[in-house]
């Protein structure tokens, strides 16, 4: 990422965790949409995208949602194995 992940703060309500397996995966938009989204406040929830399998180019679009949504707090965690069950397990954790 471009900019240092900073603590989340008191107003941190929600963790949403989108579990990415597929290199087909249309991720830009999901991420758009969370960040655009009306009446919630930007601090008020992080997204974490759980990349299984380490797909670079899904790894390029999230970084470039990141870079298009500033207010977004977005976290990458990315698990070596590539399968769904994987990236969900990873973000329960």
């Amino acid at each position: 990422m471009t900019r240092p992940l900073v603590p989340p703060g008191h107003a941190l309500e929600a963790c949403v965790v989108v579990p990415v397996h597929d290199a087909e995966a249309d991720l830009g938009p999901v991420l758009a949409a969370l960040a655009e989204q009306q009446g919630v406040e930007a601090d008020a929830y992080e997204v974490i995208v759980v990349l299984a399998g380490g797909d670079d180019a899904v790894r390029a679009e999230a970084i470039a949602a990141y870079d298009r949504h500033p207010t977004l707090r977005l976290i990458l965690h990315e698990v070596p194995v590539a399968s769904a069950a994987a990236a969900r397990r990873a973000g329960l954790d």
